[in-house]
């Protein structure tokens, strides 16, 4: 067996495959090796599965069935059987276990002593063999026996949204704060068989928007909409069970509550229809509130409750090709609403309430994955389906900046996407990349609420604002030597779809634009090359400090993609023409990453 003390390694004894230093050493010698004082004792090892952990798994399991097998055949590892056997009289208990956070693995006897410590980083995947029936009582300080919790996580997010408008004179504040609390674990019912449950909560803080004057000689008046409160709740249980050699599913249920909370005054309408219809002038117009009503802190303004579940399967056709198909059901309790007439591009958020229903999402997507060349080269695609139900849409002229009553000017419809993704990577050389297509398209049908009733875009299907045709994404990475690396992302995508006016009418000697479909134009095609330099140093004394320069330039062609395009009147020639809005041309860059 391996001997430091007096120079033997696995290196002295023939050996088809060495895998470390160690391990085929211990199999060989039924599981003991030399301990502090040079003396061969019982041996615990656990074995990080990014390694060989999976052959010394299926050898074991081999030997359980077969006994020990012909050296010819096993190379040096003649004892595995004997080791295997012991294993089955004494009580193996295999685990394995995916680290949740930065931390130790500390291996505890039942007297208390540390039997090993491991270093270990969030995302390890550790194997633990004890061949021996000494209890280990505390295995792993990141979690809790064996239905253990993967991580206990209280997540603060802070989403800021501000605007200086100078031209306007005023400043524009907008967020939302979430405190999100979760805790999740994992219980292995089997080898085949892995349990994953838990709790979530998120409390959310909207603040829809604020107005402040930006100078003294502002004409604005500062304002403050009402803030909004909710809190979601859920649970889940998700299995991953392996059927056989080829087949795999997982499927789970989620259960979601939503709780729109006060303090806050609320509209009352008749019939409880935020917008009116015209039925003369076929518009759609604020409704006008007949009351409030004031809920107190805390105090439920609307309650909500889903069920969303989940199924997917995956068939290995053989080792290099497999297929998949999955299905989703997901509940969104806020709903973002995209602004129609600031010149700026803003975004609304809004929580679920008695007029903004919740959307749900029913997702449905088959896929096929192909490796060549023993995984050098891999081809994947997959094509989707997406029906969306209570798909919020803004009415003809609805403006949403410092709007306090949203519910005034959107309507809720459905929406569908669908498409087909391909995605080809090349994964090991000096020179590797992928290449990603995706040919999609996204509607939304808002009909009318009753027969008279015409509905957005005169109740047809439209493209979405963030519709895309065509998106094309070509990465690639070379690795000059271990100091130097190089890489480069080309972009190219249909533009956004928008609303041009395809007219226009005059009005008390005012030239006014009228509009035809919604969402019938787009904005030219986007594109753009980024490229960057990668320069990590040697080692420096202190290696616990890991650093690397980044060179970079974005937009390297300094193309002038259109963030919008508006129409107006020359003042000079009075013709009418378009303007085109570009936000960044080329930007080069340097940054420094280091972690420690």
């Amino acid at each position: 067996m391996v001997n430091s003390d007096k120079g033997i390694t696995n290196l002295h004894v023939p050996s088809d495959v060495i895998i470390d230093a160690s391990m085929p050493a211990m199999i060989r010698n039924s599981g003991q090796m030399w301990n502090a004082e040079g003396k061969s004792q019982d041996t615990k090892a656990i074995i990080p599965d990014r390694s060989y952990a999976g052959i010394y798994q299926a050898t074991i399991d081999f030997c359980k069935e077969n006994g020990a097998l012909d050296p010819k055949t096993m190379g040096s590892v003649p004892n595995v059987g004997l080791m295997a056997q012991k294993a089955e009289e004494y009580g193996s208990h295999d685990k394995t276990f995916q680290m949740a956070a930065n931390g130790t693995v500390t291996v505890i006897d039942a007297n208390g002593n540390v039997l090993m410590e491991q270093a270990v980083e969030s995302g390890d995947i550790f194997r633990m063999c004890q061949v021996k029936d000494a209890p280990i009582q505390d295995w792993v300080k990141l979690a809790v026996n064996r239905a253990r919790a993967t991580g206990v996580a209280t997540v603060f997010c802070d989403y800021y949204y501000g605007l200086e408008l100078d031209f306007i004179g005023f400043n524009w504040d907008s967020g939302i704060k979430n405190y999100n609390l979760k805790y999740d674990f994992k219980h292995y019912l089997s080898e085949k068989t892995k349990l994953t449950y838990g709790i979530n909560t998120v409390y959310y803080d909207f603040n829809p928007g604020k107005i402040k004057p930006n100078s003294p000689d502002s004409k604005i008046n500062p304002k403050q909409l009402d803030k909004k409160y909710a809190f979601e709740p859920a649970i889940y249980i998700d299995a991953e069970q392996k059927l056989s050699d080829k087949i795999s599913v997982n499927y789970g249920l989620r259960y979601s509550m939503f709780y729109r909370l006060g303090a806050q005054e609320i509209n009352v309408y008749e019939n409880n229809q935020a917008v009116t219809y015209d039925e003369d002038l076929k518009i759609y117009e604020k409704a006008t509130p007949i009351g409030t009503r004031k809920y107190g802190r805390n105090e439920t303004i609307a309650s909500f409750d889903n069920l969303e579940p989940r199924f997917s399967i995956a068939y290995i056709i053989n080792e290099n090709q497999s297929v998949k198909a999955s299905y989703n059901r997901m509940s969104q309790y806020l709903h973002l609403i995209s602004n129609t007439q600031s010149p700026t591009p803003l975004d609304v958020w809004a929580p679920s309430d008695h007029f903004l229903k919740p959307q749900i999402l029913d997702q449905y997507a088959i896929g096929y994955q192909k490796n060549s060349k023993n995984g050098k080269y891999s081809f994947e695609i997959e094509s989707f389906y997406k029906d969306v139900q209570n798909r919020l849409d803004y009415i003809d002229g609805a403006d949403l900046i410092a709007n306090n009553a949203i519910e005034q000017v959107v309507l809720a419809g459905k929406s569908r996407a669908y498409g087909l993704e391909i995605l080809a990577r090349k994964n090991e050389g000096k020179l590797n990349g992928w290449i990603s297509y995706t040919l999609s398209r996204s509607e939304q049908q808002t009909a009318g609420r009753t027969a008279t009733e015409i509905g957005i875009n005169d109740g047809k299907w439209y493209k979405t604002g963030w519709d895309k045709t065509h998106n094309l994404s070509v990465t690639g990475i070379y690795e000059l030597n271990d100091k130097w690396s190089f890489g480069s992302i080309f972009s190219l995508q249909t533009g956004q779809p928008v609303t041009y006016p395809n007219g226009q009418y005059e009005f008390q000697g005012l030239l006014v634009p009228s509009y035809g479909e919604r969402n019938a134009n787009n904005l030219p095609a986007y594109h753009r090359l980024d490229i960057s330099a990668t320069l990590t140093p040697r080692n420096s004394k202190d290696k616990r400090i890991k650093g690397e320069w980044v060179f970079g330039i974005y937009n390297v062609y300094s193309r002038k993609n259109a963030a919008s395009i508006s129409f107006r009147q020359n003042a000079d020639s009075g013709n009418n023409e378009a303007v085109r809005l570009s936000i960044f041309g080329i930007v080069p860059s340097v940054t420094y990453n280091f972690k420690f």
